[in-house]
């Protein structure tokens, strides 16, 4: 029970800018969770026996001595940002996309050169489409990183379909505004932009 209440100690110093009512429901909902989870937990445990020989008997489980050794994959992640800021002539518009190695065994000899990074800044007019393509043009930044990486393992943020949506977003935007000063940036990362989606979709280093 203290436990409880630090965490609701917390709760309220963490939510203190919402509305006090808000705040004591959302606490007083959370209440019922602890024994929820238990009892799942509890559940899981009484049925282990059973999921194991199930899992044994669909040759899903087996034991780390039986696989040959693999050597642990060296990795990198990949991520980008974008920001507009709006000033009062014009927008200042950036975006960039960067990698970062993970560790690697003393044993690697490959050498990713630099950069390891992409970045775009513009001074724009207003324009509601800025977004919209920026953001395209972003994930073309890290797209292209993903397929320079010499890396066994490269970990991309969002889900598989966020590039080919956006992209889509984009085309339609410049469908509507085809004389924004980013079409051309836009346009020329877009071959690569569709090569490259294509090749992680493929996932032949797997």
């Amino acid at each position: 029970m203290k436990d409880l209440g630090q965490v609701a100690s917390l709760a309220r110093h963490v939510f203190a800018e919402l509305p006090s009512a808000l705040v004591e429901e959302v606490l007083s909902a959370s209440a019922d969770l602890g024994p929820a989870l238990l009892h799942s937990l509890e559940d899981l445990r009484e049925r282990r026996s059973t999921l194991r020989e199930a899992l044994r008997a669909t040759g899903l489980l087996s034991q780390d001595r039986e696989f040959p050794y693999l050597p642990p994959p060296t990795t990198c992640g990949i991520d980008g940002s974008y920001a507009i800021e709006r000033l009062l002539g014009s927008d200042l518009v950036a975006c960039a996309a960067v990698a970062v190695e993970g560790l690697t065994p003393p044993s690697e000899t490959r050498h990713w050169p630099e950069p390891r990074h992409r970045t775009l800044v513009r001074i724009l007019p207003h324009a509601a489409e800025t977004g919209t393509l920026i953001r395209a043009i972003m994930l073309a930044f890290e797209l292209e990183l993903a397929l320079e990486a010499p890396h066994g393992v490269v970990f991309l943020d969002g889900s598989l379909t966020t590039p080919l949506i956006h992209l889509n977003q984009a085309a339609n935007t410049l469908a509507r505004a085809p004389d924004h000063p980013l079409g051309a940036e836009l346009s020329r990362l877009a071959p690569a932009f569709l090569r490259h989606y294509e090749a992680v979709l493929a996932g032949a280093r797997t």
